[in-house]
């Protein structure tokens, strides 16, 4: 089992549910929804106190990807921030922990959905507002 499988598995089991607006209300992280330009979302840690950021322009099903995108950085990768990374680093570091949030929200959202059997990835991936050219981390 990866580390992202782990890390899920646990979360799931801890909070008994796979909702993210739930786990983040069980977990006591707050969701501010705020115009962030192009920005679609952000987390934030301040003396252990998590936040996650949300730009309010953005539909509902792709705010749902956002919130579990940002719940994975909170719960895989505590202690980095990607923005100081991306400023003082080129190496592969921020690509992987990129991969392993997509990787978790993905397998998040999904974990409950048997009913898209006769749908197509693609379908899936509109309806829980999941970015298309993450389409190779689905094992559906």
């Amino acid at each position: 089992m990866s580390f992202v499988d782990k890390q899920l598995t646990r979360i799931v089991k801890k909070t008994k549910t796979s909702s993210p607006l739930s786990i983040c209300k069980k977990l006591d992280i707050p969701i501010i929804y705020l115009d962030l330009g192009n920005i679609l979302g952000m987390k934030s840690t301040n003396k252990r106190i998590n936040v996650i950021y949300v730009n309010i322009n953005t539909d509902e099903n792709k705010q749902q990807f956002i919130i579990a995108h940002e719940l994975a950085h909170i719960l895989l990768h505590k202690g980095i921030d990607t923005p100081f990374m991306k400023r003082v680093s080129s190496n592969s570091f921020i690509p992987k922990i990129e991969r392993e949030a997509n990787e978790f929200a993905i397998k998040l959202l999904t974990s409950n959905y048997s009913y898209y059997e006769n749908c197509t990835i693609f379908q899936v991936m509109d309806d829980l507002g999941i970015p298309h050219d993450l389409h190779y981390l689905f094992n559906f």
